[in-house]
């Protein structure tokens, strides 16, 4: 083993069998981490929308921001306006939209009038 694998790379040898971890970093072996409180390796870390790649560093799936992956939108609006999805439906997901009954579309824009498209 070399000495850069030591502590998982993530501290420094103390004492025999004795890491001192860096900051972030606990375990026997330095091997462990959170982000935010939950650990790196929980199904809920980083809102689900993520994975916890270092200390309080999470890295958002495709389509999800914020420190904790926990915002995103629907065709560049923001999931919490009320402009999203044209004001007639919800943002479950990045850029998907759930429209509200009678409405359709990607952005929830389209509705029918005795089959007149609007």
């Amino acid at each position: 083993m070399s000495s850069n694998s030591v502590c998982s790379s993530n501290g420094f040898c103390s004492s025999p069998n004795q890491c001192t971890c860096k900051t972030g970093y606990f375990g026997d072996q330095c091997e462990k981490y959170n982000c935010y409180g939950i650990s790196y390796n929980d199904s809920s870390v980083c809102s689900r929308n993520g994975n916890c790649s270092a200390p309080e560093t999470c890295s958002c799936k495709d389509g999800f921001f914020g420190h904790q992956c926990q915002t995103h939108q629907c065709n560049g609006i923001m999931y919490n306006s009320s402009s999203v999805c044209s004001g007639s439906g919800s943002c479950s997901k990045p850029d998907l939209c759930v429209c509200n009954n009678g409405y359709y579309g990607k952005d929830c824009n389209l509705w029918n009038c005795y089959n007149v498209v609007y």
